[in-house]
C-alpha cells in the first residue's frame, strides 16, 4: 500500500479575486515539475511558468522568451512580474491562474510571491514538493555517467538540496500552504491533495 502524502493544514485563504497564483516550490528532483504540469493542465485558464535547474552551476534559470533568447538567472522575481502582467492584461472574467514552478528556496522568496498575489487580489497557494530520493538518483546517474561525472553532479544536487529552507509550521500559518511529502510515484494522490486544497 503506498503511503499517503503528509499534508499539514494552514490558515484559510483570505483572497478570492479572479485568477490565482500557485507556487510549486522545492529542491531539485522533488517532483515540482510533475505536480505543476498536472495542475496547469487541469485548471481552466491556467498558465505555467517553469524555471529549470542548471545543476553544473548550482543555479536556476528561466527562458522567458523561449530558447532563442538568453535565460534569466535567479528568475523568481521576474517570473512574479510576468504573472502580474498576465493578470493585468486579462479579461476580468477570465483572469488566469498562474502556476509558477521554481525553487523558492527561502522564506523571503516565498513571502514575495504571497505579496505579489495580495497586490493583484488573486487567490494564492504555496505547494512544497520535497519527494526527492537521492539514493535512487545515485543509482540512475551512475548508469548513464562516468563515476567522476556522477560524483560531481550528485555533489551539486546535494549542496542545492541543503540550501533549500523547508516551510516551517510558523511560516505555513502566514499564507495558504500545502506541504507534500510522499513518493513521486504516487502522483495521482499528491495531485488530488493539491487540487482539493485549491478548490476548497
Amino acid at each position: 500500500m503506498p503511503k499517503k502524502p503528509k499534508i499539514e493544514k494552514d490558515g484559510e485563504n483570505r483572497f478570492h479575486g479572479g485568477g490565482g497564483l500557485i507556487v510549486v516550490c522545492g529542491p531539485p528532483f522533488g517532483g515540482k515539475n510533475m505536480i505543476g504540469t498536472r495542475i496547469a493542465a487541469s485548471l481552466p485558464y491556467a498558465v505555467k511558468l517553469e524555471a529549470e535547474d542548471e545543476l553544473s552551476k548550482k543555479s536556476e534559470v528561466w527562458y522567458s522568451e523561449g530558447r532563442f533568447k538568453a535565460p534569466i538567472k535567479n528568475p523568481q522575481d521576474k517570473m512574479l512580474e510576468a504573472a502580474a502582467l498576465l493578470w493585468e492584461g486579462s479579461n476580468v472574467a477570465r483572469t488566469p491562474v498562474v502556476v509558477l514552478v521554481a525553487r523558492f528556496s527561502t522564506p523571503a522568496t516565498r513571502r514575495r510571491a504571497y505579496k505579489a498575489a495580495c497586490a493583484a487580489n488573486v487567490k494564492f497557494l504555496l505547494v512544497q514538493s520535497r519527494s526527492a530520493n537521492l539514493r535512487v538518483l545515485r543509482q540512475v546517474t551512475r548508469y548513464v555517467l562516468s563515476a567522476e561525472q556522477a560524483t560531481k553532479k550528485l555533489k551539486n544536487v546535494e549542496e542545492i538540496v541543503k540550501q533549500y529552507k523547508p516551510v516551517t509550521n510558523q511560516e505555513a500559518k502566514q499564507f495558504p500552504c500545502l506541504r507534500l511529502k510522499g513518493n513521486v510515484g504516487d502522483l495521482d494522490q499528491l495531485f488530488a491533495s493539491t487540487l482539493y486544497k485549491w478548490i476548497v
